[in-house]
């Protein structure tokens, strides 16, 4: 019976820590068969043409319909110590906040975007 096997380290929640990751290593042989990184840019090309631009849009219009709730919501509950019993953000400045998540994902595209550009997806 080898180490691994006795030894068998838990969480705080008493669920078993993984010691290896078996999907990084499943990942890692899908990104080194032939004609993934062809097929990964070939699709990546059509989110960025088609899914994208429309994820954008329904961002955009989500935030403009739920507008007018997130200002009452935000003036009824204030962020953080002001009520002093919870840490939540405010929805008071639900455009700082919806225009921060485009941007994430305006940026997370990006990056993915050059990675893609560079050969360098792993």
């Amino acid at each position: 019976m080898g180490l691994r096997r006795l030894v068998q380290p838990h969480g705080r929640n008493g669920r078993r820590l993984q010691t290896a990751s078996p999907r990084r290593h499943n990942l890692a042989q899908r990104v080194e068969t032939p004609g993934f990184i062809e097929l990964y840019k070939e699709r990546f090309a059509r989110f960025e043409t088609d899914i994208y631009p429309r994820l954008l849009d329904f961002i955009d219009e989500y935030a403009r319909l739920v507008r007018p709730s997130a200002e009452v919501n935000g003036s009824l509950w204030a962020a953080g110590d002001e009520m002093g019993w919870c840490k939540a953000v405010s929805s008071k400045g639900h455009d700082t906040h919806a225009s921060a998540l485009r941007q994430w994902i305006v940026d997370r595209v990006a990056h993915l975007s050059a990675l893609a550009d560079a050969g360098r997806i792993r």
